[in-house]
């Protein structure tokens, strides 16, 4: 979803396609697509089931921060600009 600036990133992975360090390679080629054909966008959420520690760590190496949410729906949400996100192929 995209407005006012943001978006809101989400992917998912067949189970097998799991384990091999594709969702970091997935969202960061998202990013930089979006970044080229969005200019306007600056901003970036997310959501992560509490759970999912692979997914936390995928957003986290790529630069995002968790945003404190002052509930207990397990659910993690971050942020992080476009211009900050750190991804090397």
């Amino acid at each position: 979803d995209i407005g006012d600036g943001r978006a809101l990133i989400s992917y998912s992975l067949d189970e097998r396609a799991r384990g091999k360090g594709l969702g970091k390679r997935i969202l960061g080629l998202g990013i930089r697509h979006l970044s080229k054909h969005y200019p306007q966008v600056s901003d970036l959420d997310a959501s992560v089931v509490s759970h999912n520690f692979p997914s936390i760590k995928t957003f986290q190496h790529l630069g995002f921060a968790p945003v404190p949410a002052g509930d207990d729906s397990g659910i993690i949400h971050f942020y992080c600009r476009t211009d900050s996100v750190d991804f090397r192929e």
